[in-house]
């Protein structure tokens, strides 16, 4: 059976919320205003890329992010046309 005691210091554990400031809140905005706006930085290429590996032509001035007409040709082309799985292997060999 517990006593109170341990009940009590127990219960003292329990941490309360803290209220937000105004100064906490416009930090947290600010933070995630600043969070947000890298992760768009850092995705935006990455998506490009990928989009412009799915257009079909063989330019990427005529390229957009997303394709009307999406195909995997380079990609076939990568895989069988070119040593690229070798090349891959290679890298991994060097990296581990």
């Amino acid at each position: 059976m517990m006593s109170t005691t341990t009940q009590t210091s127990e219960i003292k554990l329990v941490k309360r919320k803290k209220k937000l400031t105004p100064k906490d809140i416009i930090l947290k905005i600010l933070v995630y205003t600043f969070l947000i706006t890298n992760t768009v930085f850092i995705l935006f290429p990455v998506l490009w890329i990928i989009g412009s590996s799915l257009n079909p032509g063989d330019s990427l001035y005529s390229s957009s992010m997303i394709p009307k007409n999406p195909t995997f040709i380079h990609y076939k082309e990568l895989f069988t046309k070119t040593d690229y799985p070798i090349w891959y292997k290679n890298t991994l060999k060097i990296a581990f």
